[in-house]
């Protein structure tokens, strides 16, 4: 018999920790169960972290997974991203003629899709990109 859970799963480069949220055999109660999970605004989350232990990115997202079988981990079926932060290069120099930006992602359950604020050197730089118009930003 399959097995299926709904995490709510939380990342940085150091470390990756969940909690389910949900679990069932039957994949479409566990489809619901991931659609009310996602039906919420994202936000920074809670933890308190260094930065070492943090690194340079946060990520939290909420994921529908199969249990593998034989197996005590479970591959994702699907998942949402709910708010990450981290650098970003736009337009993707790399190395010395990098240009680095800091970014923050939030869910917005209205307009179904991740909307970015952007910082430069501690500014905050042209408001909220939306993440349909993210190539505009990165290549502006």
């Amino acid at each position: 018999m399959k097995e299926f859970n709904v995490s709510m799963v939380f990342s940085t480069v150091c470390t990756t920790d969940y909690d389910v949220i949900f679990e069932s055999d039957d994949l479409h109660e566990c489809e619901l169960a991931f659609e009310k999970a996602c039906n919420v605004n994202g936000s920074k989350p809670d933890y308190e972290l260094s930065v070492k232990e943090r690194g340079d990115y946060l990520s939290l997202y909420v994921s529908l997974g199969q249990k593998v079988e034989d197996e005590v981990f479970y591959d994702d079926i699907k998942t949402l991203t709910l708010y990450e932060e981290g650098p970003i290069d736009r337009m993707n120099y790399k190395g010395d003629y990098a240009v680095m930006y800091w970014f923050e992602a939030r869910y917005d359950k209205d307009k179904g899709q991740k909307v970015y604020n952007f910082f430069f050197h501690g500014e905050s730089e042209e408001g909220e990109v939306l993440e349909s118009d993210l190539n505009k930003w990165f290549y502006y």
